[in-house]
C-alpha cells in the first residue's frame, strides 16, 4: 500500500488545499515522502505523515485489514506491533514498504502495561505488571523470539520506566515511588540486581547497537551510563536545571554522540557527549516521548490529537521545530471543497 498526497501542500505554515482529482485521474496523484508513521485511537488505525518537514500532513489511516484496540511502532518506522480490537490478538505488522509477512507474536501475553522498543528496534520489552514479569523479545520484525522472561517479584512496585539494548542482552528497570525510585539490571534475564542510582531517576535509554544507556533524573541532570555489564560508571552530562527538569524521554542521536531530552514543560535539551555544547528549544507542546522517524534526525515529540503533531529536526546544530495539522484538520478541509 502506498499513501498519496492529494496535492496538499504546507507552505510558511499555512495549509492550501486543492480540490481532490477525479476518480478517472486517479493514477496522476502525486505520490508524497512519508515522514513516519503514528497510531491514531480515534480512528483505531495507524496513519502516515506525509510531505517533508514544514511542509507536512497526517494522512488517511492505513487499511492493515484489522481495526487496531493499540499500536507500537518501531524506532525503525517499517513494521508495528498491534493489537486487534475485535480479538486482542498481537500481531506484527509491516509497513509500506515492507518486505515481510505479517504475522502473530503467539508467545506474547495479549495483555501488556507497557512495550518498551529497543533504540533499533531489533529486540522489545513486553511488561506485564499483573504477573510481575518483563519479557524480551529479539530478532524483530522477521523472526521475533521470545528470548527470556525476567521475574520482577522481588523488585517491589510498578515498573516506572525501562530500557532494552539492541541486542536484548541487557534490561534497565526503574520501579518503586517516583520520589524514590530504584534501578535494576538485568542480564540475560538474570535475577535483576539493584544499582546504584541518582536521586529520583525518571528514565532512561540506550544507545544504538551499544550497551551504553542515557538517564535523565527529576530534578534535571542527564547521565551516561558505561560499562553496564561489567561496572557501571556514570559520567554526568548535565547538572541539574529547571530547563530539563520533570523528563519525560531521553535519546541518542543517531550517531550517538548527543542525548536529548524531553521534558513535560515542553522544552528539549540536547547535550554533546564529547563536548560541552548545550541546546534548548521549546516545543510549544507537552511532550509525551521522543519518536524517531524515517529520518533519525527528526523526532516526533507528540501524540496525535486535536492538535498538530510536534516534530523536532535535528539535521543542523540548531535543532528547530516543525508542525503538522492535526488529522481533524485535514478532514475539515476535504469536506470545506468538497
Amino acid at each position: 500500500m502506498k499513501p498519496f498526497l492529494q496535492l496538499k501542500l504546507i507552505l510558511t505554515g499555512v495549509l492550501l488545499t486543492a480540490h481532490p482529482l477525479p476518480a478517472a485521474d486517479s493514477q496522476a496523484q502525486i505520490g508524497a515522502p512519508v515522514l513516519g508513521y503514528v497510531f491514531d485511537p480515534a480512528a483505531k488505525g495507524i496513519r502516515p505523515v506525509l510531505g517533508t518537514p514544514g511542509a507536512s500532513i497526517v494522512g488517511d489511516p492505513l487499511d492493515l485489514g484489522v481495526a487496531v484496540a493499540w499500536s507500537v511502532i518501531s524506532p525503525r518506522q517499517d513494521f508495528a506491533i498491534v493489537a486487534g480490537a475485535d480479538d486482542a490478538t498481537v500481531r506484527i505488522v509491516a509497513l509500506p514498504p515492507g518486505n515481510f509477512d505479517s504475522q502473530i507474536l503467539t508467545t506474547a501475553a495479549t495483555i501488556s502495561n507497557r512495550i518498551i522498543f529497543s533504540p533499533g528496534g531489533e529486540s522489545v520489552g513486553w511488561y506485564q505488571a499483573d504477573q510481575a514479569k518483563l519479557q524480551v523479545f529479539t530478532h524483530l520484525p522477521h523472526q521475533p523470539a521470545l528470548a527470556y522472561e525476567i521475574d520482577l517479584t522481588g523488585v517491589g512496585g510498578d515498573l516506572l520506566s525501562a530500557a532494552i539494548s539492541d541486542d536484548g542482552d541487557l534490561a534497565l528497570m526503574l520501579t518503586g515511588g517516583q520520589d524514590n525510585p530504584t534501578l535494576w539490571l538485568s542480564y540475560a534475564g538474570t535475577v535483576p540486581a539493584q544499582l546504584p542510582a541518582p536521586a529520583a531517576t525518571a528514565t532512561m535509554s540506550f544507545r544504538r547497537s551499544s550497551q551504553d544507556a542515557a538517564m535523565a533524573t527529576r530534578d534535571g541532570q542527564v547521565y551516561l551510563l558505561q560499562n553496564l555489564s561489567t561496572g557501571p560508571n556514570f559520567l554526568v552530562l548535565a547538572p541539574a536545571d529547571d530547563r530539563t527538569s520533570d523528563p519525560v524521554a531521553v535519546q541518542f542521536s543517531p550517531d550517538g554522540q548527543r542525548v536529548y531530552v524531553a521534558t513535560r514543560q515542553g522544552m528539549v535539551a540536547g547535550f554533546g557527549i564529547r563536548s560541552e555544547g548545550a541546546t534548548f528549544i521549546s516545543c510549544g507542546c507537552k511532550p509525551s516521548g521522543l519518536f524517531p522517524l524515517h529520518s533519525r534526525m527528526l523526532i516526533r515529540l507528540n501524540e496525535i490529537s486535536d492538535g498538530p503533531l510536534m516534530l523536532l529536526d535535528t539535521a543542523n546544530p540548531e535543532p528547530r521545530i516543525w508542525f503538522v495539522p492535526a488529522a481533524i484538520a485535514a478532514a475539515a478541509s476535504d469536506r470545506s471543497v468538497q
